[in-house]
């Protein structure tokens, strides 16, 4: 039911949906169904900018799960970036936030939420220069090394418009290379 729910564009049957199936695993005691739940419909709602419902769903994630749980550091970190989008929240509880979740990264040896806590340390501490080159040179090749694309070409846009920005052609392009390759390959029109 998930995989055809994610396949559809209509946000609020969607979100209609997903409430319904948390419902179900309520009714059946299916509490790992219904932390996966949680953390998939705030996606959706992360995606369609509703930070507020965002980080109470993901709140309810993390609120569901041990935090030794693999997942958790997801919620936790779905979490900390609703919040930031949101806007409401301290500078300074967010960066309490991410401590945490740098040191649960850590202890848990994932290098991959390592990266994106760090990143978000920067942000979050407005060290904007310094979240540029880390993602540069840091984690934009680890993600990159590791496969994993939604971050590859989110980061590449990223890193694209920061240098578009800068006036640096040479760097936005390759950037902006992969990017368009991919829309080369999929994309089979006259």
């Amino acid at each position: 039911m998930i995989i055809q729910l994610e396949q559809s564009e209509d946000h609020p049957t969607l979100s209609q949906e997903y409430h319904r199936l948390i419902e179900m695993t309520e009714d059946y005691g299916l509490e790992h169904q219904k932390a996966m739940l949680y953390h998939n419909v705030a996606y959706l709602y992360l995606r369609n900018a509703e930070y507020q419902k965002a980080s109470g769903f993901y709140k309810k994630s993390m609120d569901a799960r041990e935090k030794s749980h693999p997942n958790y550091l997801g919620s936790l970190e779905g979490y900390v970036n609703a919040l930031t989008k949101e806007g409401k929240t301290s500078k300074e509880k967010l960066l309490t936030l991410v401590e945490q979740g740098l040191d649960l990264s850590k202890s848990s040896n994932s290098s991959t939420f390592v990266h994106i806590f760090m990143m978000h340390y920067y942000f979050l501490s407005n060290v904007m220069d310094r979240y540029y080159e880390y993602l540069e040179e840091e984690a934009f090749p680890y993600f990159k090394e590791k496969g994993y694309m939604l971050l590859v070409e989110h980061y590449g846009v990223v890193l694209f418009d920061y240098y578009m920005e800068k006036n640096d052609m040479e760097r936005a392009n390759r950037f902006a290379g992969p990017v368009i390759n991919k829309f080369r390959r999929n994309n089979q029109f006259v």
